[in-house]
């Protein structure tokens, strides 16, 4: 997952930069490498913030990923640019970018990889086809790479290049973003506008967090991914043992911010350089929700009290929006039960309506009964209008309707 998550992102800057490379072609300008994020501190934090005793981290190792590199090439021109690896068994670097770009990797000792020109080998193996192209290459060396990267047609290029490896032995950066409550090795809770959220980063190696290791955490709302300016929120961090990070110096960095509202979904990276000169690249989401429960509150009420056959039966229900987001067009739905569930089957109508935060009102709806018979029936409020996390139970009635 964090590896779509930053071939995602350097598709988003990818074409940042292909618009400036055509804005520079048509004004004879050389292409530029797109305009810098709109940077940003965070602010305000609420007093007490890291007075608060975080859950242990998970020391465990996982996908090792260095920065993306993302530059753009005049026409004719080359780039060159320079990585660092830790000693890893296998790693797997994807190219994205104009299919007829020329990529030369050069090793610390000098030799050449070039995926088209190099011959594939036990060690070496090319893959994908046009703009979506890679190798993987066993036993690398570690040390300081390069990697040129040539223009070899009249337009100028964009790329990107995101190496990556799963080896699960190495040194591996991580990235847990949580409220005060969570656990780290389970999946995220559920997160609301206003909530405190930590983002907690570290090295480790062996089981242990490396020491001495600069972070810089950026926050993304994924709305302004696409944005020609996106916004971009830095997250200092601290491992001083007063930010809710443990003991001064371990390893451990913690920072914090709050979550806005009412929805946002947020892009977490966090760039860690280690004491060795290596470059590591972690990414997170996070979901951010308001809450919004739909529910129906108290009994149906049925009119009237003795229906027949041919003759309109009305039913009466209490609504209420237990939240903070005003609703357009939530749907109540009338279905005969069939079995143990309300079947699509048997909907007997279906009618909408506009619900306020916090607003109640009372909901009528008419069916009439074609046969006498005991029908089971139930009234449903829509459920994909809510979080997840919400309580759906409480979005349906059900009653017994007596025709003669």
């Amino acid at each position: 997952m964090q590896r779509i998550a930053v071939v995602v992102l350097a598709f988003a800057v990818l074409a940042t930069l292909e618009r400036d490379a055509s804005k520079a072609a048509e004004t004879k300008r050389p292409p530029t490498s797109g305009q810098q994020p709109a940077l940003e501190s965070v602010s305000n934090l609420p007093a007490g913030i890291y007075d608060v005793q975080l859950l242990p981290p998970s020391l465990s190792s996982g996908e090792v990923r260095l920065p993306a590199i993302i530059d753009s090439v005049p026409p004719g021109g080359r780039s060159t640019k320079t990585f660092v690896l830790p000693r890893l068994q296998s790693v797997w670097a994807m190219l994205i970018g104009d299919s007829t770009a020329r990529y030369a990797f050069r090793s610390p000792s000098g030799n050449l990889y070039v995926p088209g020109e190099t011959r594939d080998s036990s060690g070496f193996e090319t893959f994908g086809t046009g703009e979506f192209t890679g190798f993987t290459l066993q036993k690398p060396e570690p040390g300081q790479w390069t990697v040129t990267t040539q223009s070899l047609t009249s337009k100028p290029i964009v790329y990107a290049i995101v190496v990556s490896s799963n080896d699960s032995s190495a040194e591996s950066a991580n990235l847990e973003v949580m409220r005060r409550d969570s656990n780290p090795k389970y999946s995220h809770p559920p997160v609301q506008p206003g909530d405190p959220i930590y983002v907690r980063a570290f090295v480790v190696k062996d089981g242990r967090p490396v020491p001495g290791v600069n972070w810089k955490i950026d926050v993304m709302p994924h709305s302004s991914i696409d944005e020609a300016r996106a916004r971009v929120i830095t997250i200092p961090v601290a491992d001083d043992g007063k930010h809710a990070d443990g003991a001064a110096g371990d390893g451990i960095f913690v920072g914090a911010f709050v979550a806005e509202g009412p929805n946002q979904l947020y892009l977490v990276s966090g760039r860690a350089r280690t004491q060795s000169g290596v470059d590591y690249l972690v990414t997170e989401d996070l979901e951010v929700e308001a809450k919004n429960d739909l529910l129906i509150v108290g009994e149906i009420s049925v009119s009237p009290d003795h229906p027949r056959v041919g003759s309109p039966v009305t039913m009466t229900v209490t609504v209420k929006s237990d939240g903070t987001v005003d609703n357009q067009g939530v749907g109540l739905e009338l279905s005969r039960v069939g079995g143990s569930y309300a079947s699509s089957e048997f909907k007997e109508s279906r009618q909408t309506f506009d619900l306020r935060a916090g607003e109640s009102r009372r909901i009528s709806t008419k069916w009439t009964p074609s046969a006498p018979g005991d029908y089971e029936l139930q009234l449903t409020l829509d459920l994909f209008i809510e979080p997840y996390w919400s309580d759906h139970k409480n979005n349906w009635r059900r009653t017994i309707v007596k025709v003669r």
